[in-house]
């Protein structure tokens, strides 16, 4: 008789990236962009904009540094055939940022993250006309002060599993079932992905998912003390 044999389970990093960084951070941040990055830079007119793109775009440099052993500014970025950035032969890398929140995933496999700050407007009209009408239900039917979360809960599960499957928010992807305790799978058009609810600072949701039905672990991180 052969014995039990349990597949290891997959592991997925979330860092948490401080956006507000003193001078000298910052300045170290964006001193390991590449040209392209550092064009995109430039075309950037508000200083929170900027700020949000150094901080995020040079953390993820410093955490795959990390993990491939190279220097932060000897990441190569490759355009995927939906636009996602990419790193030839290395992990998947998702990024996403919304006020002062910024997270990024990295995993052997395709990853979507997406953080969404809770406005508070959306107590009173939340986005739910391309919602599926159970979702748009359960919205309107949460708390007065609980509307914006629940409606940010669903949200950010839908567009984790679009950024897994390295595309733009596809015209179904507001359409994904999002219903559900987390972890749980959510399925589309003959596709699946395994999405998780992440813990976010106050104000914030969060999830993040892999393309398919395989569960994962997900360990949390900070990037901090760059100076």
């Amino acid at each position: 008789m052969m014995d039990d044999v349990t597949a290891p389970i997959d592991v997925v990093e979330v860092w948490t990236v401080p956006v507000r960084r003193s001078p000298e951070s910052e300045r170290m941040l964006a001193s390991v962009l590449d040209v392209q990055e550092k064009t995109r830079l430039a075309r950037m007119d508000d200083d929170a904009v900027r700020a949000r793109f150094i901080a995020v775009h040079g953390a993820a440099r410093f955490i795959l540094a990390a993990r491939l052993a190279v220097r932060p500014a000897d990441i190569r970025w490759r355009i995927g055939p939906h636009g996602k950035p990419e790193i030839a032969g290395g992990p998947r890398v998702s990024l996403s940022h919304s006020g002062d929140g910024a997270l990024v995933a990295v995993a052997e496999r395709p990853v979507g993250v997406d953080i969404e700050r809770i406005r508070a407007r959306w107590n009173v009209r939340p986005p739910t006309r391309l919602f599926p009408a159970a979702e748009a239900r359960v919205v309107a039917g949460a708390e007065p002060g609980r509307r914006a979360a629940t409606f940010v809960r669903l949200h950010v599960r839908k567009e984790a599993c679009v950024k897994a499957s390295g595309t733009t928010m596809l015209p179904y992807g507001v359409r994904l079932p999002a219903l559900g305790a987390a972890p749980l799978t959510m399925r589309f058009g003959g596709e699946c992905w395994r999405v998780h609810d992440l813990s976010a600072a106050p104000g914030y949701g969060a999830a993040v998912a892999v393309r398919g039905a395989d569960d994962f672990v997900v360990r949390t991180r900070t990037l901090d003390n760059l100076e």
